[in-house]
């Protein structure tokens, strides 16, 4: 620790293997002190920046993940992407610090933030995320990524607060919440969904619409025995792709539910 004045100096040498030899003996000695150097020489260089935020995901100290979050933040889409596969990484113990972005207004960092989350997969996100969607964010996008979130991690008690992403006023977000709620779908789950069913019936056939579209096999097959569903759902399903159609067809068939397969193709009234 003695050596770290020294070693800052030739951060900023005029000798490119200076720098980069003084940027690896600070990751040798490792203190908070020496990684509060490194970061301060960010920004300049793309390639001692690799160096660095390199050093900062091995050392994993509170200084290293703070200085790996906040590059989650920067303008620069590469930096961006390398610090978030780092906190991937390094998973469970960058969680507490990623948990802290989600009270920050930027949507940006809101999203990046999420798709790390998500992609950790570790279960104390879980209450966060939902407290952050109990809040309404204004953006969209936020709201989508929170629920894309949710879909890759283990919701062990209230999965049911799911079925309000049905109802959002964007598309996208609600698929992103049909395919959280197929994830972790339970038979309390379909039963909150035959209660939106039987809800306002705007609300209703926008829920079937989202649920066909999503393709969602765990609820459409769930709610497949649903006289409600079965009609809401039959008038949207000829007007998709024949693609979408086939996939469900056989799935009812498969299931053995031969009468709603009928109806799907038009081999009877309905």
């Amino acid at each position: 620790p003695d050596a770290i004045n020294t070693l800052t100096d030739y951060l900023y040498a005029a000798n490119r293997q200076l720098i980069i030899a003084a940027v690896q003996a600070l990751g040798q000695v490792g203190t908070p002190t020496a990684m509060h150097r490194l970061a301060e020489r960010m920004g300049t260089d793309n390639e001692i920046d690799y160096l660095i935020l390199s050093i900062f995901s091995e050392v994993q100290d509170q200084i290293s993940l703070e200085k790996l979050n906040d590059t989650i933040r920067s303008h620069y889409a590469h930096m961006r992407t390398y610090a978030k596969s780092e906190l991937v990484r390094i998973g469970p113990k960058a969680v507490p610090i990623l948990i802290e972005n989600l009270i920050h207004d930027d949507p940006d960092f809101r999203i990046h933030t999420l798709n790390v989350l998500g992609d950790i997969g570790d279960e104390s996100a879980v209450i966060p995320i939902r407290k952050l969607l109990s809040n309404e964010p204004k953006s969209a996008n936020v709201r989508f990524a929170a629920y894309e979130a949710l879909a890759l991690l283990p919701l062990k008690k209230g999965a049911y607060t799911l079925t309000a992403g049905l109802t959002d006023p964007e598309d996208h977000v609600c698929i992103a919440a049909a395919r959280a709620i197929d994830r972790n779908f339970s038979p309390i789950l379909g039963a909150g969904i035959k209660n939106l069913l039987r809800g306002p019936e705007k609300e209703a056939r926008h829920i079937a619409k989202i649920i066909v579209n999503g393709q969602v096999d765990n609820v459409f097959m769930n709610l497949a025995e649903d006289e409600v569903f079965e009609k809401l759902a039959l008038e949207y399903l000829p007007h998709t792709h024949k693609d979408i159609r086939d996939h469900y067809h056989k799935l009812l068939v498969d299931a053995g539910n031969t009468e709603f397969a009928q109806k799907l193709t038009g081999d009877v009234e309905t």
